[in-house]
Protein backbone atom coordinates (compact mmCIF):
# COMPACT_ATOMS: atom_id res chain seq x y z
CA UNK A 1 0.00 0.00 0.00
CA UNK A 2 1.32 3.44 -0.94
CA UNK A 3 1.96 5.97 1.84
CA UNK A 4 -0.38 8.96 2.17
CA UNK A 5 1.21 12.40 1.79
CA UNK A 6 0.57 16.11 1.31
CA UNK A 7 3.90 17.26 -0.20
CA UNK A 8 6.86 15.73 -2.06
CA UNK A 9 9.11 16.11 0.98
CA UNK A 10 7.19 13.29 2.68
CA UNK A 11 8.18 10.80 -0.07
CA UNK A 12 11.40 9.10 -1.15
CA UNK A 13 14.13 10.59 -3.34
CA UNK A 14 12.72 9.10 -6.58
CA UNK A 15 9.07 9.66 -5.62
CA UNK A 16 6.57 12.49 -5.52
CA UNK A 17 3.22 13.05 -3.80
CA UNK A 18 0.77 12.18 -6.57
CA UNK A 19 -2.72 13.69 -6.29
CA UNK A 20 -5.90 13.54 -8.33
CA UNK A 21 -6.15 15.89 -11.32
CA UNK A 22 -7.39 19.29 -10.12
CA UNK A 23 -6.78 18.52 -6.41
CA UNK A 24 -3.60 20.56 -5.89
CA UNK A 25 -4.11 21.16 -2.16
CA UNK A 26 -5.49 17.76 -1.24
CA UNK A 27 -3.95 14.55 0.07
CA UNK A 28 -2.15 12.14 -2.27
CA UNK A 29 0.03 9.05 -2.14
CA UNK A 30 3.75 8.60 -2.71
CA UNK A 31 4.41 7.31 -6.24
CA UNK A 32 7.54 6.71 -8.30
CA UNK A 33 8.46 9.49 -10.75
CA UNK A 34 8.33 8.16 -14.34
CA UNK A 35 11.77 7.58 -15.84
CA UNK A 36 10.54 7.66 -19.43
CA UNK A 37 7.61 9.28 -21.23
CA UNK A 38 6.23 9.25 -24.76
CA UNK A 39 6.30 12.37 -26.94
CA UNK A 40 2.51 12.61 -27.35
CA UNK A 41 1.44 16.26 -27.17
CA UNK A 42 -1.47 16.39 -24.70
CA UNK A 43 -0.67 19.59 -22.74
CA UNK A 44 -1.56 19.93 -19.09
CA UNK A 45 -1.48 22.79 -16.59
CA UNK A 46 0.58 21.97 -13.47
CA UNK A 47 -0.24 22.96 -9.91
CA UNK A 48 2.77 25.31 -9.93
CA UNK A 49 1.18 27.31 -12.76
CA UNK A 50 3.37 26.00 -15.58
CA UNK A 51 2.54 23.69 -18.48
CA UNK A 52 3.87 20.27 -19.52
CA UNK A 53 3.54 18.34 -22.79
CA UNK A 54 1.55 15.55 -21.14
CA UNK A 55 0.76 14.09 -17.72
CA UNK A 56 3.83 11.84 -17.71
CA UNK A 57 6.21 14.78 -18.23
CA UNK A 58 4.54 16.64 -15.33
CA UNK A 59 4.86 13.62 -13.01
CA UNK A 60 8.51 13.06 -14.03
CA UNK A 61 9.23 16.57 -12.68
CA UNK A 62 7.34 15.86 -9.44
CA UNK A 63 4.46 18.11 -10.50
CA UNK A 64 0.76 17.44 -10.03
CA UNK A 65 -1.86 18.45 -12.60
CA UNK A 66 -4.29 21.30 -12.15
CA UNK A 67 -6.14 20.85 -15.46
CA UNK A 68 -5.84 19.11 -18.81
CA UNK A 69 -5.67 21.35 -21.86
CA UNK A 70 -7.13 20.59 -25.30
CA UNK A 71 -5.41 17.57 -26.86
CA UNK A 72 -2.95 18.38 -29.67
CA UNK A 73 -4.53 21.78 -30.27
CA UNK A 74 -2.57 24.98 -29.65
CA UNK A 75 -3.12 26.60 -26.26
CA UNK A 76 -5.55 29.48 -26.60
CA UNK A 77 -4.63 33.06 -25.81
CA UNK A 78 -6.37 34.53 -22.76
CA UNK A 79 -8.70 36.53 -25.03
CA UNK A 80 -8.84 35.02 -28.55
CA UNK A 81 -9.36 37.71 -31.19
CA UNK A 82 -11.32 37.24 -34.42
CA UNK A 83 -9.12 37.34 -37.52
CA UNK A 84 -8.80 36.64 -41.22
CA UNK A 85 -5.01 36.57 -41.68
CA UNK A 86 -1.97 35.71 -39.54
CA UNK A 87 -0.81 39.33 -39.77
CA UNK A 88 -3.71 40.33 -37.49
CA UNK A 89 -2.33 38.19 -34.64
CA UNK A 90 0.64 38.51 -32.27
CA UNK A 91 4.12 37.33 -33.28
CA UNK A 92 3.82 33.85 -31.66
CA UNK A 93 0.21 33.34 -32.81
CA UNK A 94 -1.61 32.49 -36.03
CA UNK A 95 -5.19 32.83 -37.27
CA UNK A 96 -6.61 29.36 -36.65
CA UNK A 97 -9.70 28.38 -38.65
CA UNK A 98 -11.95 25.35 -38.72
CA UNK A 99 -10.64 22.42 -40.76
CA UNK A 100 -11.67 22.82 -44.40
CA UNK A 101 -12.62 26.50 -43.94
CA UNK A 102 -9.57 28.14 -45.49
CA UNK A 103 -11.27 31.45 -46.38
CA UNK A 104 -13.48 31.88 -43.31
CA UNK A 105 -12.92 33.74 -40.06
CA UNK A 106 -10.74 32.35 -37.28
CA UNK A 107 -9.23 33.38 -33.97
CA UNK A 108 -5.72 34.15 -32.86
CA UNK A 109 -4.12 31.23 -31.00
CA UNK A 110 -0.57 30.41 -29.94
CA UNK A 111 1.40 28.24 -32.37
CA UNK A 112 2.29 24.84 -30.85
CA UNK A 113 5.91 24.59 -29.72
CA UNK A 114 5.88 20.79 -29.45
CA UNK A 115 4.07 18.18 -31.55
CA UNK A 116 3.81 14.40 -31.64
CA UNK A 117 5.73 12.58 -34.40
CA UNK A 118 2.62 10.64 -35.43
CA UNK A 119 2.27 10.34 -39.21
CA UNK A 120 -1.28 11.49 -40.02
CA UNK A 121 -0.79 13.62 -43.17
CA UNK A 122 -2.95 16.68 -43.84
CA UNK A 123 -3.33 19.07 -46.76
CA UNK A 124 -2.75 22.69 -45.78
CA UNK A 125 -4.67 25.70 -47.07
CA UNK A 126 -1.54 26.85 -48.92
CA UNK A 127 -1.59 23.65 -51.01
CA UNK A 128 1.25 21.87 -49.21
CA UNK A 129 1.22 18.89 -46.86
CA UNK A 130 2.18 18.37 -43.21
CA UNK A 131 2.76 15.21 -41.16
CA UNK A 132 -0.17 15.98 -38.87
CA UNK A 133 -2.42 18.85 -37.79
CA UNK A 134 -0.13 20.02 -35.01
CA UNK A 135 2.81 20.27 -37.42
CA UNK A 136 0.69 22.42 -39.76
CA UNK A 137 -0.43 24.70 -36.93
CA UNK A 138 3.15 25.08 -35.66
CA UNK A 139 4.00 26.58 -39.09
CA UNK A 140 1.04 28.95 -38.96
CA UNK A 141 -0.86 26.90 -41.55
CA UNK A 142 -4.53 25.97 -41.46
CA UNK A 143 -5.77 22.53 -42.51
CA UNK A 144 -7.77 22.04 -45.70
CA UNK A 145 -8.23 18.25 -45.47
CA UNK A 146 -7.24 15.39 -43.15
CA UNK A 147 -6.23 11.89 -44.29
CA UNK A 148 -7.09 8.65 -42.47
CA UNK A 149 -3.64 7.09 -41.93
CA UNK A 150 -4.71 3.99 -40.05
CA UNK A 151 -7.56 3.02 -42.38
CA UNK A 152 -7.39 -0.09 -44.53
CA UNK A 153 -7.43 1.99 -47.72
CA UNK A 154 -4.22 3.83 -48.57
CA UNK A 155 -3.88 7.54 -48.02
CA UNK A 156 -2.95 8.98 -51.38
CA UNK A 157 -0.74 12.04 -51.65
CA UNK A 158 -0.48 12.63 -55.35
CA UNK A 159 2.62 13.43 -57.32
CA UNK A 160 2.72 17.26 -57.47
CA UNK A 161 3.73 17.15 -61.15
CA UNK A 162 0.45 15.49 -62.18
CA UNK A 163 -3.11 16.76 -61.61
CA UNK A 164 -4.59 13.30 -60.96
CA UNK A 165 -3.44 10.36 -58.77
CA UNK A 166 -0.98 8.12 -60.61
CA UNK A 167 -2.09 4.50 -60.94
CA UNK A 168 0.77 2.03 -60.54
CA UNK A 169 1.71 -1.61 -60.08
CA UNK A 170 5.24 -1.19 -58.71
CA UNK A 171 7.39 1.47 -57.05
CA UNK A 172 9.31 2.09 -60.26
CA UNK A 173 6.13 3.61 -61.73
CA UNK A 174 6.30 6.47 -59.21
CA UNK A 175 8.58 9.44 -58.78
CA UNK A 176 11.45 9.98 -56.36
CA UNK A 177 10.42 9.80 -52.70
CA UNK A 178 7.19 7.97 -53.57
CA UNK A 179 6.03 4.36 -53.68
CA UNK A 180 3.15 2.38 -55.15
CA UNK A 181 0.75 2.11 -52.21
CA UNK A 182 -1.92 -0.60 -52.34
CA UNK A 183 -4.74 -1.47 -49.98
CA UNK A 184 -3.79 -3.59 -46.97
CA UNK A 185 -3.76 -7.28 -47.95
CA UNK A 186 -3.68 -6.48 -51.69
CA UNK A 187 0.00 -7.14 -52.41
CA UNK A 188 -0.36 -7.94 -56.15
CA UNK A 189 -3.06 -5.48 -57.09
CA UNK A 190 -2.93 -1.96 -58.50
CA UNK A 191 -2.25 1.03 -56.28
CA UNK A 192 -1.57 4.74 -56.43
CA UNK A 193 1.66 6.65 -56.07
CA UNK A 194 1.99 8.08 -52.55
CA UNK A 195 4.74 9.91 -50.67
CA UNK A 196 6.94 7.83 -48.36
CA UNK A 197 6.69 9.12 -44.75
CA UNK A 198 9.77 10.99 -43.58
CA UNK A 199 9.24 10.12 -39.93
CA UNK A 200 6.97 7.80 -37.91
CA UNK A 201 5.81 7.24 -34.36
CA UNK A 202 7.66 4.52 -32.43
CA UNK A 203 4.42 2.85 -31.36
CA UNK A 204 4.79 -0.94 -31.62
CA UNK A 205 1.85 -2.26 -33.68
CA UNK A 206 3.62 -4.88 -35.84
CA UNK A 207 2.57 -5.59 -39.42
CA UNK A 208 3.67 -8.13 -42.00
CA UNK A 209 4.86 -6.54 -45.24
CA UNK A 210 4.27 -7.92 -48.72
CA UNK A 211 7.97 -8.90 -48.87
CA UNK A 212 7.49 -11.18 -45.83
CA UNK A 213 9.27 -9.06 -43.21
CA UNK A 214 7.82 -7.64 -39.98
CA UNK A 215 8.11 -3.96 -39.04
CA UNK A 216 7.03 -1.96 -35.99
CA UNK A 217 3.94 -0.32 -37.52
CA UNK A 218 2.29 0.61 -40.82
CA UNK A 219 4.05 3.96 -41.11
CA UNK A 220 7.46 2.26 -40.84
CA UNK A 221 6.46 -0.08 -43.66
CA UNK A 222 5.39 2.82 -45.89
CA UNK A 223 8.62 4.68 -45.07
CA UNK A 224 10.55 1.74 -46.56
CA UNK A 225 8.32 1.68 -49.65
CA UNK A 226 6.67 -1.54 -48.48
CA UNK A 227 3.00 -2.44 -48.69
CA UNK A 228 1.21 -4.36 -45.94
CA UNK A 229 0.04 -7.95 -46.20
CA UNK A 230 -1.54 -8.17 -42.74
CA UNK A 231 -1.92 -6.08 -39.59
CA UNK A 232 -1.28 -7.41 -36.08
CA UNK A 233 0.40 -10.56 -37.35
CA UNK A 234 1.68 -11.53 -33.91
CA UNK A 235 -0.93 -13.96 -32.66
CA UNK A 236 -1.33 -14.86 -28.97
CA UNK A 237 0.28 -18.06 -27.79
CA UNK A 238 -1.48 -21.35 -27.75
CA UNK A 239 -2.20 -22.64 -24.23
CA UNK A 240 0.86 -24.89 -24.45
CA UNK A 241 3.19 -21.88 -24.64
CA UNK A 242 6.91 -22.32 -25.24
CA UNK A 243 10.04 -23.39 -23.41
CA UNK A 244 12.77 -22.02 -25.68
CA UNK A 245 13.24 -19.51 -28.50
CA UNK A 246 13.50 -22.26 -31.13
CA UNK A 247 9.78 -22.96 -30.66
CA UNK A 248 8.85 -19.44 -31.81
CA UNK A 249 8.68 -17.89 -35.25
CA UNK A 250 11.12 -15.57 -36.96
CA UNK A 251 11.54 -12.27 -35.12
CA UNK A 252 10.14 -13.72 -31.88
CA UNK A 253 11.51 -15.08 -28.61
CA UNK A 254 10.03 -17.15 -25.77
CA UNK A 255 9.22 -14.48 -23.17
CA UNK A 256 8.95 -15.78 -19.60
CA UNK A 257 8.34 -14.44 -16.12
CA UNK A 258 11.33 -16.49 -14.94
CA UNK A 259 14.19 -18.42 -16.48
CA UNK A 260 12.82 -21.97 -16.24
CA UNK A 261 9.05 -21.65 -16.62
CA UNK A 262 6.72 -21.73 -19.60
CA UNK A 263 6.54 -18.56 -21.68
CA UNK A 264 4.83 -17.08 -24.69
CA UNK A 265 6.21 -16.36 -28.16
CA UNK A 266 6.54 -12.57 -28.30
CA UNK A 267 7.96 -10.22 -30.97
CA UNK A 268 11.53 -9.11 -30.30
CA UNK A 269 11.34 -5.32 -29.64
CA UNK A 270 12.61 -3.17 -32.49
CA UNK A 271 12.67 0.01 -30.39
CA UNK A 272 13.60 0.54 -26.74
CA UNK A 273 12.74 3.57 -24.59
CA UNK A 274 14.97 6.57 -24.01
CA UNK A 275 15.48 7.46 -20.33
CA UNK A 276 15.85 10.75 -18.49
CA UNK A 277 18.45 9.00 -16.35
CA UNK A 278 20.15 5.63 -16.62
CA UNK A 279 17.88 2.76 -15.50
CA UNK A 280 18.85 -0.03 -13.15
CA UNK A 281 20.63 -2.75 -15.16
CA UNK A 282 19.29 -6.30 -15.22
CA UNK A 283 20.85 -9.75 -15.22
CA UNK A 284 19.71 -12.02 -18.03
CA UNK A 285 18.97 -15.72 -17.78
CA UNK A 286 22.28 -16.22 -19.64
CA UNK A 287 24.14 -14.71 -16.66
CA UNK A 288 25.09 -11.53 -18.54
CA UNK A 289 24.22 -7.96 -17.59
CA UNK A 290 22.06 -5.75 -19.82
CA UNK A 291 21.27 -2.03 -19.80
CA UNK A 292 17.57 -2.64 -19.13
CA UNK A 293 14.83 -5.25 -19.66
CA UNK A 294 14.07 -4.11 -23.22
CA UNK A 295 17.73 -4.50 -24.30
CA UNK A 296 17.76 -8.03 -22.85
CA UNK A 297 14.63 -8.89 -24.84
CA UNK A 298 16.27 -7.49 -27.99
CA UNK A 299 18.89 -10.24 -27.55
CA UNK A 300 16.14 -12.83 -27.05
CA UNK A 301 17.06 -13.15 -23.36
CA UNK A 302 14.67 -13.23 -20.41
CA UNK A 303 15.46 -11.40 -17.18
CA UNK A 304 16.61 -13.30 -14.11
CA UNK A 305 16.78 -10.31 -11.76
CA UNK A 306 17.04 -6.54 -11.59
CA UNK A 307 19.99 -4.99 -9.79
CA UNK A 308 20.33 -1.54 -8.25
CA UNK A 309 24.07 -1.54 -8.96
CA UNK A 310 25.74 -2.83 -12.16
CA UNK A 311 26.64 -6.08 -10.41
CA UNK A 312 25.46 -7.44 -7.06
CA UNK A 313 27.89 -6.89 -4.21
CA UNK A 314 27.54 -8.59 -0.80
CA UNK A 315 25.83 -6.33 1.76
CA UNK A 316 28.20 -7.33 4.56
CA UNK A 317 31.60 -8.54 3.31
CA UNK A 318 32.97 -11.41 5.37
CA UNK A 319 36.77 -11.51 5.58
CA UNK A 320 38.37 -14.62 4.16
CA UNK A 321 40.22 -16.55 6.86
CA UNK A 322 43.99 -16.54 6.33
CA UNK A 323 45.40 -19.52 4.49
CA UNK A 324 48.92 -20.92 4.77
CA UNK A 325 51.28 -19.35 2.27
CA UNK A 326 52.11 -21.89 -0.48
CA UNK A 327 55.72 -22.82 -1.01
CA UNK A 328 55.69 -21.53 -4.55
CA UNK A 329 53.04 -18.76 -4.79
CA UNK A 330 54.00 -17.86 -8.36
CA UNK A 331 52.64 -21.18 -9.63
CA UNK A 332 49.51 -21.47 -7.48
CA UNK A 333 46.29 -19.36 -7.80
CA UNK A 334 44.56 -18.47 -4.50
CA UNK A 335 41.07 -19.94 -4.29
CA UNK A 336 38.02 -18.34 -2.76
CA UNK A 337 34.94 -20.58 -2.52
CA UNK A 338 32.77 -17.83 -0.97
CA UNK A 339 33.10 -15.59 -4.03
CA UNK A 340 34.73 -12.79 -2.00
CA UNK A 341 37.96 -11.32 -3.31
CA UNK A 342 40.59 -8.62 -2.85
CA UNK A 343 42.49 -8.95 -6.13
CA UNK A 344 41.86 -10.38 -9.58
CA UNK A 345 44.17 -13.32 -8.87
CA UNK A 346 41.55 -14.72 -6.49
CA UNK A 347 39.05 -15.08 -9.35
CA UNK A 348 38.77 -17.65 -12.10
CA UNK A 349 39.93 -17.34 -15.69
CA UNK A 350 38.09 -14.57 -17.58
CA UNK A 351 36.96 -12.92 -14.31
CA UNK A 352 38.02 -9.93 -12.23
CA UNK A 353 37.37 -8.77 -8.67
CA UNK A 354 34.68 -6.11 -9.11
CA UNK A 355 34.27 -3.57 -6.28
CA UNK A 356 32.07 -0.60 -5.58
CA UNK A 357 33.00 2.59 -7.43
CA UNK A 358 35.49 4.56 -5.33
CA UNK A 359 36.61 1.51 -3.32
CA UNK A 360 39.89 0.34 -4.81
CA UNK A 361 41.11 -1.63 -1.78
CA UNK A 362 37.94 -3.11 -0.32
CA UNK A 363 36.19 -6.41 -0.82
CA UNK A 364 34.57 -7.33 -4.13
CA UNK A 365 32.97 -10.16 -6.05
CA UNK A 366 34.34 -12.23 -8.92
CA UNK A 367 32.55 -11.24 -12.16
CA UNK A 368 33.12 -12.44 -15.73
CA UNK A 369 34.44 -9.59 -17.91
CA UNK A 370 32.57 -10.86 -20.97
CA UNK A 371 29.25 -10.51 -19.08
CA UNK A 372 29.58 -6.72 -19.06
CA UNK A 373 27.73 -5.00 -21.91
CA UNK A 374 28.14 -1.29 -22.61
CA UNK A 375 24.72 0.44 -22.80
CA UNK A 376 23.57 2.82 -25.50
CA UNK A 377 23.89 6.34 -24.11
CA UNK A 378 21.64 9.31 -24.87
CA UNK A 379 24.68 11.56 -24.48
CA UNK A 380 28.39 10.90 -24.14
CA UNK A 381 29.09 9.46 -20.67
CA UNK A 382 31.48 10.98 -18.15
CA UNK A 383 34.94 9.35 -18.23
CA UNK A 384 36.24 7.54 -15.17
CA UNK A 385 39.61 7.08 -13.50
CA UNK A 386 40.55 3.46 -12.92
CA UNK A 387 42.25 2.11 -9.83
CA UNK A 388 45.29 1.63 -12.08
CA UNK A 389 45.33 5.46 -12.47
CA UNK A 390 44.40 5.23 -16.15
CA UNK A 391 41.42 7.02 -17.68
CA UNK A 392 38.58 5.03 -19.31
CA UNK A 393 35.58 6.08 -21.42
CA UNK A 394 33.15 4.87 -18.74
CA UNK A 395 32.90 2.33 -15.92
CA UNK A 396 31.90 -0.44 -18.34
CA UNK A 397 35.12 0.03 -20.35
CA UNK A 398 37.16 -0.14 -17.14
CA UNK A 399 35.37 -3.29 -15.93
CA UNK A 400 35.86 -5.04 -19.27
CA UNK A 401 39.59 -4.35 -18.87
CA UNK A 402 39.47 -5.94 -15.40
CA UNK A 403 39.98 -2.61 -13.64
CA UNK A 404 37.85 -1.11 -10.86
CA UNK A 405 36.79 2.55 -10.85
CA UNK A 406 38.34 5.08 -8.48
CA UNK A 407 36.08 8.02 -9.41
CA UNK A 408 34.04 9.58 -12.19
CA UNK A 409 34.90 12.89 -13.85
CA UNK A 410 34.30 15.75 -13.26
CA UNK A 411 33.46 14.97 -9.59
CA UNK A 412 36.81 13.61 -8.53
CA UNK A 413 37.10 11.59 -5.36
CA UNK A 414 40.84 11.24 -4.69
CA UNK A 415 42.24 7.75 -4.42
CA UNK A 416 43.08 6.56 -0.96
CA UNK A 417 46.81 5.94 -0.97
CA UNK A 418 48.67 3.96 1.61
CA UNK A 419 51.25 5.77 3.72
CA UNK A 420 54.77 4.61 3.08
Amino acid sequence: MRMACVSNSECGADQFCQKAVGDCQGTGTCAARPQMCNMLYMPVRTCSGGTASNQCFAWSQGENIASIEATVKPLLSPAPASCQENQECAEAEFCQKAIGDCKGSGRCVVRPQLCTMEYAPVKTCSGGTASNKCMAWSQGENVAAVGEVMAADPVVITDPTTPEPVTCTQNADCGEGMFCQTAIGNCDGKGQCASQPQFCTKEYMPVRTCSGTTVGNKCMAYAQGENIAAVEVVEPLTPSGCQENAQCGQGQFCQKADCKGTGQCTPIPTQCPVYFRAPDPVTGCDGRQYYDTCRAWQHGINVASSQVTPTPLPPTPVPVPPTPRPQNPSTQRPTNPQGQCHVNAQCGEGQFCQKKIGDCKGWGQCVATDSIITPRYIRKPDPVMGCDRRQYADEFAAWRAGVNVAYRFPTQIPLKTSKK
